[in-house]
């Protein structure tokens, strides 16, 4: 490996790991879950199936993200304006199904205006709630970033490749950016249906496929990020006879896997990035130390044991009495600020 930040940080982790001496590091994901999970619609052809979609979310309590065409939501305005009555985010596919990126800037800004608008047309008000963004066919490039971020777009579902690791990140079309201004992008992490058709997959294949990367994601840590096409979830579609068995799979992980849309994680993204954490080994007692410069709900710090199954003991000060120990592994557990107080928190954590 490259050196970096990341890779002294891994081997200083290994050699305590080796030597029994705990850990405290800053968890990617709020409330003490290890992974977390965005399951949206790219809502373009059969715009009338997204509400079918939304019904196996809801079955087991989650609420997902469509991204809509706005050419076809403004046919159907009715089933938007439900969905988002029902606590789904509605985010934008663009205006048309074609790709920006390569297009002069001018011509890029102008369809983002234009998407905008017909989205207004079916929202109203309540337009300047949709922050997200997701490319048709995955085709954007820096000059699209830095446009959506222009126009007050918060998030865009980018395609497999936008980064090495699963997790979102800050667009790089602008670096430097402080995290309330930057804008945060969610890599897609799984095979969506477009590629499960072309593969020619059955839907005991899809099943097994799905199965495997949501595992794979809450082994990881990552965020699973599924795609789904509204013209594939109709009568006799791939991804309507499988969805259901799915996500029942993705509740059987409901104390770990933080399920949630998509501008939640992106604002959850930028809370955690103002967050620091510091922690020392001083008298066979961890001592750490959390700096923020505004309160953030549910942050979790994960503290790795010297032992199987020790138990840890946060000593209690004005500051620290909020905070909760939740155990993640015989080798990990989290420590869960329902508030993280603006400014700077100190505790001392022992084990027995």
């Amino acid at each position: 490996l490259p050196y970096s930040k990341d890779t002294a940080l891994l081997m200083d982790a290994t050699v305590a790991w080796l030597r029994h001496q705990p850990q405290a590091y800053k968890a990617a994901w709020p409330q003490g879950y290890v992974a977390a999970h965005l399951i949206e619609m790219d809502t373009e052809d059969k715009f009338f199936s997204a509400p079918s979609f939304a019904q196996h979310l809801e079955s087991e309590g989650f609420k997902g993200t469509f991204y809509c065409l706005t050419s076809s939501a403004a046919e159907y305005p009715d089933v938007v304006r439900d969905l988002m009555a029902r606590g789904h985010e509605i985010a934008y596919h663009s205006d048309v199904h074609f790709g920006f990126k390569g297009d002069k800037p001018g011509e890029q800004e102008l369809r983002i205006r234009f998407m905008k608008q017909q989205l207004q047309t079916v929202l109203g008000a309540r337009v300047n709630e949709a922050t997200g963004f997701r490319a048709p066919t995955e085709s954007y490039d820096s000059t699209t970033e830095m446009l959506l971020r222009k126009h007050g777009l918060r998030h865009h579902a980018a395609d497999e490749s936008a980064h090495q690791d699963r997790l979102p990140f800050f667009s790089l079309a602008e670096p430097g950016l402080p995290p309330e201004q930057a804008l945060v992008v969610l890599p897609r992490t799984q095979l969506d249906d477009v590629s499960f058709m072309e593969l020619k997959y059955t839907p005991q294949q899809v099943t097994d496929t799905l199965n495997d990367d949501l595992d794979l994601t809450v082994r990881s840590g990552a965020l699973g990020l599924l795609s789904v096409h509204s013209q594939n979830y109709v009568e006799g579609g791939l991804m309507l006879r499988t969805m259901g068995d799915y996500v029942r799979k993705v509740a059987s992980y409901r104390d770990r896997l933080w399920v949630a849309r998509g501008d939640e994680i992106a604002a959850w993204w930028r809370q955690r990035e103002t967050v620091e954490v510091q922690q020392r080994w001083v008298d066979d007692a961890l001592l750490v130390r959390l700096q923020t410069p505004a309160a953030v709900r549910g942050l979790s710090v994960f503290v790795t044991l010297p032992y199987q199954n020790a138990k840890l003991r946060v000593d209690t000060t004005a500051q620290t009495k909020a905070v909760r120990v939740k155990p993640i592994d015989p080798y990990r557990a989290a420590l869960v600020f329902d508030t993280l107080a603006a400014g700077k928190t100190l505790f001392r954590v022992t084990f027995h």
